[in-house]
């Protein structure tokens, strides 16, 4: 009939339009190829994005907590001011700045004195693979964030100044630093300018260390510190919005473009 004719027409041209099996399993294994070599560079730039998110949030909460704290208790230096340098001064600074704040942070734990836990244990590194500091030992005021953050205060100058983002502020102007871990004691490389990263803690603000105009930090530094060695990287993540440096050998991308205060992305 011609209901059975249009039926093998149809099966004959499906037979020859199918893929055979090798052909299949060949189409397969390209695409399983691709994924492999693809998959692994859009999980790196994913895992980038969200730790630029992670380091904009601690950011905020920073600031926001620092004038709170000033709010109530007046301004920084008067936070120090009944304090002498008895040998232990950094330390005690550091706790009354840590605790000033701490009041406006969302908190899990704490490390006063020499509590472990909060920070990962051993040393941390360098970008360029270089030892820095085992941040678990140390005997400031350390915290962990209720997000699994962790920070340590190391404020070294009672008398501070404003943070201006010119001259050299580390032996000028500021008080000091907070360092954070973005992944917390748990998770993470504890490494430099990956999970890493410091904020200036000064007169007037806090800042994020290696802005485009401040000398000490970033500026002209900028290569040395954040894209080789990891540091001070926090100023150029906010400013442009990424972690490019990380594909990067010595500052320049794998694309061959050089990343600079001019130039923000390699993408």
């Amino acid at each position: 009939s011609s209901h059975k004719t249009i039926l093998n027409r149809f099966i004959r041209q499906s037979r020859k339009s199918a893929f055979t099996l090798a052909e299949t399993l060949v189409v397969i294994g390209i695409i399983g190829v691709v994924a492999a070599l693809t998959l692994p560079n859009l999980n790196s730039s994913t895992g980038n994005k969200e730790k630029v998110v992670k380091l904009k949030k601690v950011y905020s909460e920073l600031d926001n907590a620092f004038g709170q704290a000033v709010v109530k208790y007046g301004p920084v230096v008067n936070w120090f001011s009944s304090y002498s340098d008895d040998g232990n001064l950094m330390v005690t600074l550091s706790k009354k700045s840590a605790e000033r704040m701490g009041e406006f942070l969302k908190i899990s734990k704490i490390c006063d004195g020499t509590v472990s836990g909060c920070f990962a244990s051993g040393m941390s590194k360098k970008l360029n693979g270089t030892l820095s500091s085992d941040y678990n030992q140390w005997i400031n005021y350390k915290v962990v964030l209720a997000d699994g953050t962790s920070l340590i205060w190391i404020i070294y100058r009672k008398n501070c100044g404003d943070f201006k983002a010119t001259g050299y502020e580390l032996q000028n102007n500021v008080c000091g630093m907070i360092n954070v871990d973005i992944d917390g004691p748990n998770k993470g490389s504890h490494t430099w300018g990956e999970d890493l990263f410091a904020f200036v803690l000064s007169k007037d603000g806090i800042y994020p260390a290696g802005m485009r105009n401040e000398e000490y930090y970033g500026k002209d530094n900028l290569k040395n510190n954040c894209f080789i060695k990891g540091e001070y990287c926090a100023g150029w993540i906010l400013e442009s919005g990424n972690m490019d440096y990380l594909d990067a050998t010595n500052g320049t991308c794998k694309n061959g473009t050089d990343l600079s205060w001019s130039n923000l992305s390699c993408k």
